[in-house]
Parts: C-alpha cells; structure tokens; sequence
C-alpha cells in the first residue's frame, strides 16, 4: 500500500473511532511505527489531524486540543 492510501485509510478510520494509537495503526497497516509518523507527519502538518498522548485524533471533531482552554487563563465569572 502506497503512504497516500494509508493516510486514507487512517483518517477514514480516524473519522469513525475519533482516536487511534500509533500501535494501533502500525498493527492494522502491518507496517513499523516510524512508517507510521513518518504517513501522519503530512496530516499533522495539514492540521487535518493533531497528536495526543501515544496516538493521534481527528481535528474535525467538535471537541479538539484547539478548543479546550487551560482552566488559568479563561476568564473568572466568579471574580468580582
């Protein structure tokens, strides 16, 4: 499988599941881990998907690492 049919097949699966782990996808793909970052680098770059702890998730999500802000800096209701 060419790199460009696995980036599809990543974020088609991406589009289903939300999040997947880079073993995961090494598994699946039946390729190593660096041949892994090495097809997601391109999608990172493109902001289509963003890195999490071990793996990767859709950006498209309603809920993505641009939409959550640190507790600190969001403005107090509460101060008076």
């Amino acid at each position: 499988m060419l790199p460009i049919e696995r980036r599809r097949q990543i974020m088609k699966w991406l589009k289903e599941e939300q999040s997947l782990s880079i073993k995961a996808l090494s598994e699946r793909l039946q390729i190593s881990e660096m041949t892994v970052y090495r097809d997601i680098k391109p999608l990172l770059d493109s902001e289509d998907i963003y890195r999490t702890p071990g793996g990767i998730a859709c950006a498209r999500n309603p809920i993505t690492a641009v939409n959550i802000v640190p507790i600190a800096i969001r403005p107090s209701v509460m101060r008076g």
